[in-house]
């Protein structure tokens, strides 16, 4: 019935994807975002955000002298 109704858009760009097909394309097209976001989380005053965030700070420093 879902399909039937999107033939009828007559839109290219638009299409049904089954659940399955859908969880398959997310999985290929996800990405990862890092963000410190220090400026924010570091005004908290709890040592372990700070320690955390000076620890996620190298990982990322180190892996981007890595590529």
């Amino acid at each position: 019935m879902i399909q039937q109704t999107l033939v009828r858009l007559n839109d290219p760009y638009t299409r049904f994807l089954p659940p399955q097909a859908y969880r398959q394309l997310l999985l290929q097209t996800q990405g990862q975002q890092v963000d410190v976001g220090r400026g924010t989380l570091s005004h908290s005053g709890d040592p372990m955000v700070a320690k955390a965030l000076e620890l996620l700070s190298t990982k990322i420093s180190n892996a981007r002298h890595v590529q």
